[in-house]
């Protein structure tokens, strides 16, 4: 597995004409204040990690930091049974990433295409959205949601747009 690094992100971001902003941060105050993103009309997304009840299936989903998440919603849209967490191994398995360090950018680990993306409708609007470049502190990655859906799509992953 090819592990993208924040350097590599920001390069294939380029390549691919999506456009993105890099905020860079205090990594003495990381991560940044509430008062930061909203200074900046940025939105700040929660990445969370899950798998089926078989173990098969994995998804990284994506909404508000903010919001409370609808489980039995997730689960209904996804159409799999229960999810439930994936395990620190299985991040690092297919998105060669640690826990604490999930990010939308992770996609360019999974080479087989392997996770599913579940993006929160809520997110579409004119607020850019922003995650971590595969790293922790220093900087985030800006974007708008159709950006963000460009990138999803040269990654090679499914997406499922739905309400969380």
């Amino acid at each position: 597995m090819n592990r993208y690094s924040r350097s590599e992100v920001l390069t294939f971001l380029k390549e691919n004409k999506i456009n993105h902003t890099e905020v860079l941060v205090d990594t003495e105050s990381f991560p940044p204040p509430d008062d930061f993103w909203t200074d900046r009309k940025i939105r700040r997304c929660k990445n969370l990690f899950f798998r089926d009840n078989h173990g098969k299936n994995h998804f990284l989903v994506i909404f508000d930091y903010y919001k409370k998440m609808d489980m039995k919603k997730l689960s209904d849209a996804v159409g799999r049974g229960s999810l439930s967490f994936a395990s620190g191994w299985r991040l690092e398995k297919y998105l060669d990433l640690k826990p604490g360090f999930l990010s939308v950018f992770g996609l360019l680990n999974d080479e087989e295409n392997h996770v599913k993306v579940i993006l929160d409708k809520e997110l579409n609007t004119d607020i850019l959205l922003s995650f971590l470049p595969n790293t922790v502190g220093g900087s985030f990655i800006s974007l708008t949601y159709n950006d963000l859906l460009n990138f999803i799509s040269k990654a090679g992953n499914e997406v499922i747009e739905t309400e969380i």
